[in-house]
């Protein structure tokens, strides 16, 4: 039992002199690196405050854990921090939810993903990729349907104009062909009316003209009468 805990010991001083050795270094150590070093820090940290009496090691250890834990948790904040500024929204689990950064805002970002992190993001690129690229085709058809709506509009509009054309034509050829045959058969009319007129007043001339003759006739055989008569 005392050999047990005397290992545990020595392992735990090691992790404590190793822990303490790459304190300085965390500050330029990625955000896997800061973890990995909180997660044993805090592990020998319990593993000290649970095996041994004398508890300071456990406590500084557990110091040590407390310090590894913040630098990673800045370092959880400062990527959000600047994914936010440019442009990129992580959930918890680092899924990227949009993606409207720059070139350069983006190779900053992939460096502190993690493969897993890195392929979802590619994943999510493509998967927006794919969505704009539907979107744009959509949009596309749409206004190639809208086009070819008021193409079908327009031509049934100019149908419909030239047909209402040809009626109005029509009705204003047949307007004139009923007053041409409503004049026709006036001046037909008022042919026929002159003629009678005309035979009328030959007919009056021709009477008159014979009863002057008659007149006439008359007069000469009285007066054929009358120097007989003088003469007998």
């Amino acid at each position: 039992m005392r050999t047990t805990n005397c290992i545990i010991a020595s392992v735990c001083v090691v992790a404590i002199i190793g822990g303490m050795a790459f304190l300085p270094m965390m500050a330029s150590a990625s955000e896997t690196g800061k973890r990995n070093t909180t997660y044993a820090l805090g592990a020998a940290a319990a593993a000290l405050l649970l095996t041994q009496k004398n508890k300071i090691a456990g406590i500084v250890t557990l110091g040590g854990a407390a310090y590894a834990y913040e630098q990673y948790a800045a370092q959880i904040a400062k990527r959000h921090r600047l994914a936010k500024e440019h442009g990129y929204q992580y959930q918890q689990n680092g899924r990227n939810v949009q993606n409207s950064g720059k070139n350069g805002a983006y190779l900053q970002q992939v460096q502190y993903m993690s493969k897993s992190q890195k392929r979802q993001h590619e994943i999510n690129l493509q998967h927006d990729r794919n969505v704009q690229a539907q979107e744009h085709q959509h949009a596309m058809h749409q206004h190639e349907i809208n086009l070819q709506h008021d193409r079908n509009v327009r031509y049934d509009q100019h149908q419909q104009a030239m047909r209402q054309h040809q009626e109005n034509l029509q009705h204003n050829r047949n307007v004139r062909a009923l007053r041409h045959q409503h004049a026709m058969r006036q001046h037909e009319i008022n042919l026929q009316h002159d003629r009678n007129v005309r035979y009328q007043q030959h007919e009056q001339k021709m009477r008159q003209h014979q009863q002057n003759l008659q007149h006439d006739r008359n007069e000469q055989e009285q007066h054929n009468r009358n120097r007989d008569h003088g003469n007998g």
